[in-house]
């Protein structure tokens, strides 16, 4: 798994804006170079000045922004809707493999389908409305 996660990270940097939040705008200009090489984009990154003000607010002004923005709403009740099936998938077919068949075998391949098939939902709507 640590293999895994070290091949993750060398493949897909931190994001930009979580590096600029940690106070490391260098790291962050080397990463939208190198988001720019692997698109093939002509980004010049002399001419792009990268801030972060930090933003503060109390619950109640976050509610508010909720209901203001019918995108938000949108994207964060289809999250929470695609959330809801993947994790039923996943865990439904992970723990329960035994009560689908008494074949060990059969019940892991089940449910590594299973997982496979959570994936494949989840990743082309990650895709659309982003991390």
């Amino acid at each position: 798994s640590s293999g895994i996660n070290a091949e993750y990270g060398v493949v897909f940097p931190e994001s930009p804006r979580f590096l600029l939040v940690r106070g490391q705008e260098t790291r962050a200009v080397e990463v939208l170079e190198w988001f720019a090489r692997f698109i093939k984009s002509p980004l010049d990154m002399s001419t792009i000045q990268l801030t972060y003000e930090k933003r503060v607010q109390s619950f109640t002004e976050q509610v508010k922004d909720f209901s203001k923005y019918a995108k938000m709403r949108k994207e964060t009740a289809l999250c929470i809707v695609m959330w809801f099936l993947v994790a039923t998938l996943f865990y439904g077919f992970s723990f329960s493999w035994t009560k689908i068949t008494s074949d060990l075998y059969l019940g892991y391949l089940m449910a590594s389908n299973a997982m496979m098939i959570a994936v494949f939902i989840f990743t082309p709507v990650n895709r659309v409305l982003g991390r």
